[in-house]
């Protein structure tokens, strides 16, 4: 039903939807049950100061031929979740042009937990109140901007889902938090809904607390503007335990997505899914842009997430940031621990925050690596984050076939003829043959690190050679033969002295190495004439001799 007049006062009410009016510690107190409540009037619906509208159920404006809008200095209560889950948003905001609730000072409560803020256009609200009991959770489907004020009046989360909270709230004083593990979640996995963003409205020379929680607890994000100007701030958090991911370079693109951050950080391992970017590092990123000059800063952490080399170094830890596609030396500052779980610094520049004891920067970021065959060899060519040489690098080498343990792997560089920088090129010279290249960081304390994708490649044998091994020679007995390049079985005979067959046969593919016994006979030259499949003959002179 349409309403024939907008303005809801403390003593009338002619919005269709009407139920209930009774008086609740003497005001005023309307009340639609199990309703979706449309507001499609140009003028939209006033709720006067003193007036309380109690919706069992959700709000919707817009949507239709013209806007819809609250205004007023009443309060709106949503008081059920609409789906029962978070299939359909509670407070629906479909307008074109207006925000939602664009004028006046009243207060949006959501009363039930489960709720969403959504609908195709960003919402505005002059204060929110959420009022869920501790442990429940209130998810953002759309961008929210809050003037005023805001409450967890009994504790609960807001799940920002991947959306920004844009506050221009004046100070920390007009966000209230009852209960300690109240506040807001910006964990959702970038590759999914994206980065939740808290953007601040923050004023010069003032502090503010951003109250970000996280499965292990509240981990507060602090920060405070020196004087010469407001501007906005942003802060995102996103939590790497247990596996400490690496942070994606891409998320999806959504309004809290990346696009929003100057300088993302490149998935340091992509060919390694899961893998630990850095034992020496707190499970936790932050993405941070302070809007201009610098500003102070306090990051904090749970005893969760100080795990790996950081456990027992804790008050060591510094911020580091990655810019410009490389990892910085951990700059100023310092740890408030064990009095508090926190480190102060001053964040001059947008980008990306990790925290990590001063003397083991984070990891290396891997620009290119790639390991070409050549005739001369294995071409290798990289190129690492400007962070590299804060660590011991190692180029190894193992054949493919092998089972890639630890001892198998032989190191190219460092060599004696040369050491290993953060970029350059190495003519790799192994036998003809697939082999598999690494990358590593060595540090001094903790296992090694591989840095890049490893890289395979196969290396044919020159023109005219098939690389036959056959050993010791002189021989007395009998000899080993090894064909080298491991295409598949190969044929060998062997003549003696006098130009006779004294024995013939096959080395399979597995062992790629066979033991030749040679029957009794004189000593001197003997032929040995390997035909690998689809090659040429190779001829192997063998010297054999008598003790």
């Amino acid at each position: 039903m349409r309403p024939t007049t907008s303005n809801l006062a403390s003593d009338r009410y002619a919005v269709g939807l009407l139920l209930h009016v009774f008086f609740l510690f003497g005001t005023p107190f309307f009340t639609a049950a199990q309703a979706l409540l449309f507001v499609q009037e140009p003028t939209g619906l006033n709720l006067s100061a003193g007036s309380v509208l109690y919706v069992e159920g959700g709000i919707r404006l817009g949507g239709g031929p013209v806007d819809g809008r609250l205004t007023g200095e009443g309060a709106l209560i949503l008081g059920a979740n609409r789906s029962g889950g978070w299939g359909q948003a509670d407070w629906e905001n479909h307008n074109a042009l207006d925000s939602g609730w664009s004028q006046g000072g009243g207060r949006l409560v959501l009363a039930s937990g489960r709720q969403r803020i959504g609908g195709t256009a960003a919402s505005s609200l002059p204060r929110l109140t959420l009022m869920g009991t501790p442990g429940d959770s209130f998810r953002l489907g759309q961008t929210l901007h809050i003037r005023d004020s805001m409450v967890h009046a009994r504790g609960g989360v807001l799940d920002l889902h991947g959306q920004v909270l844009h506050l221009a709230m004046p100070s920390s004083g007009a966000w209230f938090l009852s209960d300690p593990q109240a506040g807001v979640l910006a964990e959702s996995h970038p590759s999914g809904p994206g980065y939740g963003t808290v953007a601040w409205d923050a004023r010069a020379d003032s502090s503010y607390v951003v109250p970000f929680v996280s499965a292990n607890g509240p981990i507060p994000v602090r920060f405070r503007l020196p004087p010469g100007g407001a501007r906005l701030v942003r802060w995102s958090t996103y939590g790497t335990p247990s596996d400490n991911r690496p942070l994606p370079l891409s998320d999806g693109g959504g309004p809290g997505s990346l696009d929003h951050w100057p300088d993302a950080v490149a998935d340091l391992y992509s060919g390694f899914a899961g893998g630990d970017h850095a034992a020496s590092v707190v499970d936790r990123f932050w993405l941070a842009d302070p809007g201009g000059p610098g500003i102070q800063a306090w990051l904090s952490w749970t005893g969760a997430e100080a795990s790996g080399l950081v456990a027992g170094r804790e008050d060591q830890l510094v911020a580091q940031a990655y810019r410009d596609s490389a990892w910085l030396v951990p700059g100023s500052g310092m740890s408030l621990f064990p009095a508090q779980r926190s480190v102060a610094f001053w964040l001059d520049q947008a980008g990306v925050l990790a925290l990590t004891p001063g003397a083991t920067p984070l990891p290396i970021a891997c620009m290119h690596f790639s390991a070409t065959a050549a005739e001369a060899g294995v071409l290798l060519q990289w190129r690492l984050g400007a962070g590299a040489m804060h660590h011991p690098l190692v180029l190894e080498r193992s054949d493919q076939r092998s089972t890639q343990a630890e001892a198998e792997w032989v190191q190219v560089l460092p060599s004696a003829e040369a050491p290993i920088t953060a970029s350059g090129t190495w003519l790799d010279q192994p036998p003809a043959g697939p082999w598999l290249y690494r990358l590593r960081k060595a540090p001094l304390v903790g296992p090694p690190t591989t840095i890049c994708p490893l890289r395979a490649v196969d290396r044919p044998a020159a023109e005219g050679s098939i690389d036959i091994a056959a050993y010791p020679s002189p021989f007395q007995a009998g000899f080993w033969l090894d064909p080298g390049q491991r295409y598949g079985s190969c044929n060998w005979s062997l003549y003696d002295p006098l130009g006779r067959l004294i024995g013939e046969g096959q080395v399979p593919t597995e062992p790629d190495h066979a033991w030749i016994p040679v029957r009794a006979g004189p000593s001197g030259l003997y032929l040995l004439v390997v035909q690998p499949n689809a090659a040429r003959p190779v001829h192997v002179p063998l010297l054999r001799i008598h003790p």
